[in-house]
């Protein structure tokens, strides 16, 4: 079972993205097969009322067959958000790992969208129920895995793809990569950040380090660098010019 803060936080994603979602549609049909599942799994125990389904016959065919599908009835819709919403309303103490990110989200500023994305990205890729709630309904989601996460978040999806974008804050920070391999799944993360924000990491300094890694000595010594000549010369006063001015980061190519 999914621990308590967690449920909640995912259940308040799955309640976004319920409120959006007609009871007629296809994704609707999903969602409630997913709670019937593993909704326990989040503190969202459900079961469909039997007798209170319709299956309808799509005007399309699918090898010469009529593709037919259930609508869920309004009161098993009604029920299932009511479940949702009540686990999403519950109040629990956030969890380790979810302090670590919090930390790391205030430390470069990010805003509620950045941070949402980085949350779903996280919990996805620490196989939670989120995983398995994401990729149950992906496949044939109107507007694509782009639209189902600005749906999680509650937020117009033009936000979304310019917190996403090239120039966005968080591939400049390279907490993400390009789009998934697939566009199927949330933004990729960069290699090590999951790890590093869970347990024992207690400030952003450990986060740092789990993520970089401990500080190795040189095998080389700077005398080893004397055949370069003027241009060794030459990258040590940059080197000292940075330090001096607290730059944030240089690039040197010889």
């Amino acid at each position: 079972m999914a621990a308590s803060y967690e449920s909640k936080v995912i259940a308040t994603y799955l309640s976004n993205l319920m409120a959006r979602t007609s009871r007629r549609s296809a994704i609707a049909d999903k969602l409630v097969t997913w709670l019937c599942d593993l909704g326990p799994q989040i503190g969202c125990p459900f079961e469909i009322k039997d007798g209170e389904e319709e299956t309808v016959a799509r005007s399309r065919q699918e090898r010469g067959k009529p593709v037919s599908r259930t609508i869920v009835s309004a009161e098993n819709w009604q029920t299932a958000m009511g479940v949702v919403q009540a686990a999403s309303r519950r109040k629990h103490r956030s969890l380790a790992f979810d302090r670590n990110l919090n930390l790391l989200v205030d430390h470069f500023g990010l805003d509620k969208i950045e941070h949402g994305i980085l949350d779903i990205s996280c919990r996805y890729a620490r196989h939670s129920p989120m995983e398995t709630l994401w990729d149950d309904i992906q496949c044939g989601y109107p507007g694509g895995a782009v639209a189902m996460l600005a749906h999680f978040l509650s937020v117009p999806p033009p936000s979304l793809e310019n917190r996403l974008a090239p120039g966005g804050r968080l591939r400049r920070l390279g907490l993400i990569g390009s789009r998934s391999k697939y566009e199927s799944e949330p933004p990729s993360l960069v290699d090590g950040l999951v790890s590093a924000l869970a347990p024992a990491s207690r400030s952003f300094d450990d986060i740092c380090g789990r993520l970089i890694g401990p500080v190795t000595a040189p095998a080389c010594s700077w005398a080893d660098f004397d055949h370069l000549g003027e241009e060794r010369d030459l990258v040590t006063r940059i080197l000292k010019g940075a330090l001096a001015k607290r730059a944030k980061g240089i690039n040197i190519l010889l």
